[in-house]
């Protein structure tokens, strides 16, 4: 019995479907058809087991061409979760300290402690964690691609342990996305003022401009 139905399996061979019209007195002759389709696609035991028969005429039911319908489908892998950079406190905290009796901020005092003592654990890097693994519809395994492991550049001061990273001095914790440092000697180009806030540096520090008014310069 001639018929338009075909039978695909997707690129990526998580899928099945059918495309073309069903009448539903073709069903038992297209039942015979698609299982030898499957056979030739070298399905998975699953896909070979399913009731046939109850899908086509559920799908002969609504009398209208099919359009890549999904038969079957695989088990797609599950993505494994990256590494990341665990700190040991919130060395880059955003904001500026408020007053807690009158919310009055103050600017000059950002809540950003990058203060750090000699030996004192900066981060370590926490590794990824690894996927699951699919299964197309062939029955064969489908790997999980691997986890994204962060690097962090050692800098100046900066002693690496295994994946634990630690300063070597007291001074102050420089992070640049890529490289960690910890500077003993803290450079300010400008003005020290609003911009930079107070100063607190248990180092030396050089001021390549002025120490603006109300502002408040502590160093070691």
């Amino acid at each position: 019995e001639e018929h338009d139905i075909r039978v695909l399996v997707s690129k990526d061979k998580l899928s099945v479907s059918i495309s073309g019209t069903i009448k539903p007195e073709q069903v038992e002759t297209l039942k015979k058809y698609v299982y030898q389709q499957f056979q030739a696609l070298n399905l998975e035991h699953e896909a070979l087991g399913m009731d046939l028969r109850a899908w086509l005429t559920q799908a002969a039911e609504k009398g209208e061409m099919l359009k890549s319908e999904v038969v079957y489908q695989g088990t797609a892998p599950i993505a494994p979760r990256d590494g990341y950079i665990d700190w040991s406190r919130d060395f880059f905290q955003k904001g500026y300290y408020a007053d807690p009796e009158t919310g009055a901020i103050d600017y000059r005092r950002p809540l950003a402690q990058t203060t750090v003592k000699t030996d004192e654990l900066l981060c370590r890097i926490i590794p990824p964690e690894e996927g699951k693994p699919g299964r197309d519809v062939t029955g064969k395994p489908i790997p999980p691609p691997k986890g994204r492991l962060p690097r962090i550049n050692t800098g100046k001061h900066v002693r690496c342990e295994d994946m634990d990273y630690f300063s070597t001095l007291i001074g102050k914790v420089r992070w640049d996305g890529n490289s960690l440092w910890v500077d003993d000697v803290l450079i300010i180009e400008g003005d020290v003022g609003l911009k930079t806030g107070n100063i607190e540096h248990p180092g030396a520090l050089i001021v390549n401009r002025d120490i603006l008014e109300n502002s408040e310069v502590e160093v070691g």
